[in-house]
């Protein structure tokens, strides 16, 4: 019984949520950021779009697709299904700059990301910001 007080206790005070596939035990994180401009202004309503590879593969492109989310006006975004430690890669769609452009090349402007744990206030999250430069490329600060 006392074991699983303790238990309970440390599961609490971590926050992180721990899941088992495929014989892996891996945390799932809530990645919170914020998006700006070069001038440091916020990006609001943008499209954020998490991949678990650089690349689609031609016979499923919705496969490598792993999360959306957007911007809200101040430029924050959360992201609630990745995994601390994995590859991913970012890119952005819907804002300023990156209008008109094909699928191929906003593929090719993918950047690659990996969050790490860090315990807050009993939450299980990393923090990036994230700066948009001219021409839609992002870049991780």
């Amino acid at each position: 019984m006392k074991l699983a007080i303790v238990l309970a206790a440390c599961v609490l005070a971590c926050g992180c949520t721990r899941h088992q596939t495929n014989g892996l035990v891996e945390d799932r994180i809530t990645v919170r950021g914020v998006l700006r401009s070069q001038d440091g202004k916020p990006v609001a309503k943008a499209l954020l779009h998490l991949y678990k590879a650089p690349k689609d593969t031609s016979d499923d492109v919705v496969a490598n697709s792993y999360e959306l989310t957007g911007s809200d006006a101040d430029g924050r975004f959360v992201l609630r299904t990745a995994y601390a430690g994995r590859q991913y890669w970012l890119s952005i769609e819907r804002s300023p700059g990156c209008e008109g452009l094909a699928v191929s090349e906003l593929e090719s402007r993918r950047i690659p990301a990996t969050f790490h744990r860090t315990a807050s206030g009993g939450v299980c999250e990393s923090k990036v910001d994230l700066v948009l430069q001219n021409g839609c490329n992002l870049r991780l600060q």
